[in-house]
C-alpha cells in the first residue's frame, strides 16, 4: 500500500485581527440583525480557504503487518469560490426565487514529502469544478420546506444538483432577537458547514496527469475544500457577541470549538486507482473526523440586511480512517494531520451574475 504523498508547507501569515476586546460602543437601543432580501438584489460573495498541516501520524496496514511512517508530510492549499447572486421573488423574510452563478472554483494542493535523512520531494495538484460559469435557479417549494433547483442557461450534470445548499448568505450566525452592543449568543453550530463549504458539496476535479492517490486524499478533506468532511454528526460550539456597531455595520465577535465527523466509504469506493481495481482491493469502511478551535469576526452591515465580511483563523486537525482488503489480505491506513486554517467571505453588492 502506498504512504500519503506531502506537500509543501507553506506558513499560514496573515491572522485575523482580534475581535475589539472591551471595544463595545455602550449599551445602545437593542439591534435586529437580520439578513433582508430585496427582489432586484445583487451580490458577489468571495469565499477563500487556506491550509496548512504537518502529518502528526501515517500508519498502514497489510496482512497482518503494521507499520509506522517515519517521513515528514507537509501539506498546504487554497480554495478560492466566487458566487454571484440575484433575488428575483420575495416573500415576508424569504428569497422565494433567486439565481445563483458559480463564477469561479478552483483549489490548489501541494505536498512535500522527506524521507528520514532524504531529500524533499515535492507535488503540486490543481482542481477546478465543471460547475463554474452554470447559473442554477433555487426556487422554495413550500410544500416541501426546501429550495428546488434547476439549471438556467448553461446546463451540466443533473446529479450536482441535490448537492447544491442554498445559503451562502451568513445568516445562520445571527441572533434569534434584537440584541444590544456587548449580548452574547450561541448560534447553531450544526450550521457550521455553512461556513467552511459555501455552496454545499460542489464538485471539483482535479486536472488530467494529477497524482492519483495524492487526488483522493486531497478530496477526502486534507488541505482541499472541506465539504466532503460533513454530511454526518456535527458537535460543538460556536460563541457570538455584539462587539461594536459602527455606523451602518455591526462587528460581531466569533469563537468556535466544532467537530464534524463523515462516513466516507462510498466515496473511498468510488476514488480507487485503476492499479486497485486491477489488483481487486474493495473498501470495507472509511471515516473523517474533522475539528477546527478558532476566532473570528462577522461584520454586517445592518442597513443592507447582508453579511460584508466574515474572517476566521485557528487550529484544525483531520483523521482519515481507511479499511480495505486486498490480494495481501486485510489492510487499511490512518492518518492524523493538524495544523493553522484561515478563511475569508467578502460579500459587494453587484454585479448582475452572468
Amino acid at each position: 500500500m502506498s504512504a500519503l504523498h506531502a506537500l509543501p508547507f507553506l506558513a499560514l501569515l496573515a491572522v485575523v485581527a482580534p475581535p475589539a476586546a472591551g471595544g463595545v460602543d455602550g449599551a445602545g437601543e437593542p439591534l435586529t440583525l437580520a439578513h433582508v432580501p430585496r427582489v432586484g438584489e445583487r451580490r458577489t460573495t468571495a469565499f477563500v480557504l487556506d491550509r496548512a498541516l504537518v502529518a502528526q501520524r501515517l500508519v498502514t496496514r497489510m496482512g497482518g503487518d503494521e507499520q509506522t511512517s517515519q517521513d515528514q508530510i507537509e501539506v498546504s492549499g487554497r480554495t478560492s469560490l466566487r458566487f454571484a447572486e440575484e433575488v428575483r421573488e420575495v416573500e415576508g423574510a424569504r428569497a422565494t426565487v433567486f439565481r445563483r452563478t458559480l463564477e469561479e472554483a478552483q483549489a490548489r494542493v501541494d505536498l512535500r514529502q522527506a524521507t528520514p535523512g532524504g531529500k524533499p520531494r515535492a507535488h503540486t495538484i490543481e482542481a477546478s469544478s465543471p460547475l463554474t460559469g452554470a447559473s442554477v435557479l433555487f426556487r422554495w417549494i413550500p410544500a416541501r420546506g426546501e429550495y428546488g433547483r434547476l439549471y438556467d442557461g448553461l446546463e451540466t450534470s443533473e446529479e450536482f444538483l441535490p448537492r447544491l445548499a442554498p445559503s451562502v448568505d451568513l445568516a445562520g450566525l445571527l441572533p434569534a432577537g434584537p440584541v444590544r452592543a456587548g449580548d452574547t449568543w450561541k448560534p447553531d453550530a450544526t450550521r457550521v458547514a455553512e461556513l467552511f463549504a459555501p455552496g454545499g458539496r460542489l464538485p471539483m476535479r482535479f486536472a488530467k496527469g494529477a497524482d492519483p492517490l495524492l487526488a483522493r486524499t486531497a478530496s477526502l478533506g486534507v488541505a482541499g475544500p472541506l465539504h466532503e468532511v460533513f454530511g454526518g454528526a456535527v458537535s460543538g460550539t460556536i460563541e457570538a457577541r455584539l462587539a461594536a456597531v459602527e455606523g451602518d455595520t455591526a462587528r460581531i465577535a466569533l469563537v468556535l470549538d466544532v467537530r464534524a465527523e463523515a462516513d466516507q466509504t462510498a466515496l473511498n469506493r468510488e476514488r480507487l486507482t485503476a492499479p486497485e481495481r486491477y489488483d481487486g482491493v474493495r473498501v470495507s469502511s472509511a471515516r473523517a473526523v474533522w475539528s477546527f478551535r478558532g476566532e473570528g469576526e462577522l461584520r454586517w452591515d445592518v442597513r443592507a440586511g447582508r453579511a460584508e465580511q466574515l474572517a476566521l483563523a485557528g487550529a484544525e486537525e483531520i483523521r482519515l480512517e481507511l479499511a480495505m482488503d486486498g490480494p495481501q489480505g486485510a489492510g487499511g491506513s490512518d492518518l492524523t494531520l493538524s495544523g493553522a486554517l484561515k478563511l475569508s467571505f467578502d460579500v459587494r453588492a453587484g454585479p448582475n451574475p452572468r
